[in-house]
């Protein structure tokens, strides 16, 4: 396989043919831009020649940091043979998941259907009206496996085509049929005004705990993923009263924390453990794992006064700045588990790379410190770090561990998927705001404006959002995801920056989501009717590996009816709820996001509007609103300049200094109590909620 640079292109594109891949801005698909294969990006081109030809079309989904895509890509795709069996009888698409969710959601159910399981990457054959016959994940390109090779099933699929069309053509149509029935299967029931939200929140918790792994934290056995959403909610939970999901947040956290889950070196998480342990990762490193898992670090640090948490939280949020920031201050999507053909190489160490760096005595004290051994831990006698020892002496061997990062520094680096997804930039916003407010870490704050300025200069007009972004291009329109998740970043950082350029976005946004995505019964659909029309439009609810849309809306409406004071904000956020009440009680663990929104429909947030500069004269002020963890408080920050102005948000009106003095103001449904000046009486008056 040409090795390829940082941004996904073949090291020497001059001497290589390229495909029309070589036109795109994703680096998955510059992975591909050398293939011998045919490749069309899915677009008119690609469809218009299905239909003219009358062939099917061969789909292939993946993204850059998935290891198999890599593996199918130099097995199948670079081999000369089975391109020509692609070219010739099919129409080779190529789609980076991230780029296009819908269409990912859409034909990773058709594949589940048709096997019983999914993954990247997706393989599936659709007709040319684009109805899905035949599919799966990874193929060898040869039988093996006890699974047929993919050649084996290009020759299949041709034939079948040739000579039993009619057959492929009827299963499409069922097919087709089958998913439009289930993408708006998010909604199994009718609307519950009766929703008893307590009842709700008990069954969730009662279900996570029964998943919960008493030994090793976190939930389920291998492989073993943080779930910082279900975290985070028991957390909220715990605070509230449920005292007996304390020791699970903490050895949870703690675990993962002390794992090679965690990279011990350079900080930040890696993508899940494929043991139960979480001692061994699978070494992909992605933007919304660290960003949702930030600010449950920083929560629990103010929430349990725990330093590992706090220091955990300060080293994820410092590795995003220093290794996943573009120049212009928004974040990269993603790193690759894979450097020189090998999966964790970057990442892992034998013992005499230890004692070479660090010299013999100090090498095998850091060994033994991090779990590392002659033999190894990993593979061909590499070690994954762990921590072993307590954090008095991990911080003795803080220079060891800044020569091991610029020792691996000099390392060929796993590849760099640098292009800009809103959707994950939103998180990562929200997270660093969170964390500098609860951690007093300016830094982390400014990192945040910056990500949120460059979205907002580049990628909204005010009316229309784009999803993504590389090499000064931005385009596709974006998901219900990407409004939401931007939205919820620019009001966490509202409460940090008084520029009231970011409230006033996150209040358009939410409001363009709504009529774009909203559903006549409810909850909000990921696609608008101006995106392109699939087999049918999504309503998803579930919580995976990033928050559903339809979650992130809810817990953004509670917050903006506090902040302008408009019911039919908390009325929608209830319907979305409610509606989906069903699925929540029929699989709790799948809602991490979601039942947080149902946590404040149960207790109503409060606001604490803060007049004055965060980091001047109003900085005791606002170190006192996050001095300890309060679940259902969100701050707003203001100078005090819209006090008078008709069209700010509600909740600004009439908030102003005090005697010159910067104040606070504690509301709930717009009932204010008296201002006040003093850090400590704010800190009273929030206990009191």
């Amino acid at each position: 396989m040409t090795q390829p640079d940082q941004a996904g292109h073949p090291s020497n594109p001059a001497t290589t043919r390229r495909n029309r891949l070589a036109n795109e801005t994703s680096p998955y698909l510059l992975q591909h831009q050398a293939n011998p294969v045919d490749w069309y990006p899915w677009g008119q081109e690609a469809l218009s020649r299905a239909r003219a030809e009358d062939k099917p079309i061969f789909l292939s989904i993946g993204y850059s940091s998935c290891h198999w895509c890599h593996v199918m890509e130099r097995e199948s795709f670079e081999n000369e043979a089975i391109a020509q069996l692609l070219n010739e009888h099919f129409v080779a698409v190529k789609v980076d998941r991230e780029e296009r969710p819908d269409l990912d959601d859409t034909y990773m159910r058709a594949v589940q259907l048709m096997t019983g399981s999914g993954g990247w990457p997706m393989s599936v054959w659709l007709t040319p009206d684009l109805e899905p016959f035949y599919g799966g994940t990874y193929f060898p390109p040869t039988d093996r496996y006890g699974r047929p090779g993919f050649a084996s099933v290009l020759r299949y699929l041709a034939e079948l085509w040739v000579k039993h069309r009619d057959k492929a053509i009827d299963s499409g149509k069922q097919m087709a049929k089958h998913l439009a029935s289930m993408l708006d299967a998010g909604r199994t029931g009718a609307e519950r005004p009766d929703l008893d939200v307590a009842a709700l929140l008990t069954q969730t918790v009662d279900s996570l705990f029964g998943y919960f792994d008493p030994r090793e934290g976190g939930f389920g056995g291998a492989p073993k993923f943080p779930h910082p959403m279900d975290l985070a909610f028991l957390l909220r939970r715990q605070v509230r009263g449920r005292a007996d999901v304390k020791g699970a947040i903490e050895l949870s956290l703690s675990k993962m924390a002390r794992g090679g889950i965690y990279d011990q070196v350079g900080g930040g998480f890696h993508r899940y453990a494929v043991d139960e342990h979480w001692l061994v990762p699978h070494f992909e490193k992605m933007l919304y794992d660290n960003a949702l898992l930030l600010p449950v670090y920083a929560e629990a640090a103010r929430a349990y006064s725990v330093p590992l948490y706090e220091r955990v939280a300060r080293e994820t949020a410092d590795y995003v700045l220093r290794e996943m920031t573009d120049q212009e201050g928004a974040f990269f999507c993603a790193t690759d588990a894979d450097s020189e053909g090998e999966e964790g190489l970057y990442f892992t160490w034998t013992m005499l790379d230890l004692e070479r760096v660090l010299g013999s005595d100090r090498g095998r004290a850091f060994g033994k410190a991090f779990g590392a051994t002659d033999s190894g831990n990993f593979e061909r006698g590499r070690n994954v770090l762990e921590q072993l020892c307590d954090e008095a002496t991990r911080a003795s061997f803080a220079a060891e561990r800044a020569k091991l990062y610029a020792e691996r520094d000099t390392r060929i680096k796993p590849l760099l998927d640098d292009k800009i997804l809103v959707e994950w930039n939103g998180l990562m916003i929200a997270g660093l705001a969170r964390a500098g407010a609860l951690l007093g870490e300016p830094r982390y704050v400014a990192a945040a404006q910056r990500a949120a300025t460059f979205l907002l200069d580049r990628m909204w007009d005010g009316k229309r959002l784009l999803r993504t972004h590389r090499g000064g291009i931005s385009k596709i329109d974006a998901f219900l995801s990407d409004y939401a998740n931007l939205a919820h970043g620019l009001l966490e950082l509202s409460g940090v920056a008084t520029d009231p350029r970011f409230l006033r976005a996150a209040i358009e946004l939410v409001d363009v989501a709504r009529t774009r995505f909203g559903a006549p019964d409810g909850g909000y659909f990921s696609t608008s009717l101006e995106h392109e029309a699939l087999l049918g439009r999504s309503r998803d609810p579930y919580d995976n590996a990033t928050p559903s849309g339809n979650s992130v809306m809810a817990t953004n409406l509670l917050r903006l009816a506090e902040i302008t004071g408009e019911a039919a904000y908390e009325d929608e956020a209830r319907r979305a709820v409610a509606i989906f009440a069903s699925n929540i009680s029929d699989s709790p663990a799948g809602f991490g996001w979601l039942v947080q929104a149902a946590d404040l429909l149960e207790k109503p947030p409060t606001l604490v509007v803060i007049v004055g500069d965060p980091n001047g004269d109003a900085r005791a002020l606002h170190a006192a609103a996050h001095a300890s963890f309060r679940p259902g408080a969100f701050v707003l920050a203001t100078d005090g300049k819209s006090a008078a102005d008709p069209s700010a948000p509600g909740a600004l009106a009439g908030k102003s200094r005090v005697a010159g003095q910067p104040a606070a103001y504690v509301c709930t449904h717009g009932r204010c109590l008296a201002p006040t000046t003093s850090p400590q009486q704010l800190g009273i008056q929030l206990d009191a909620r």
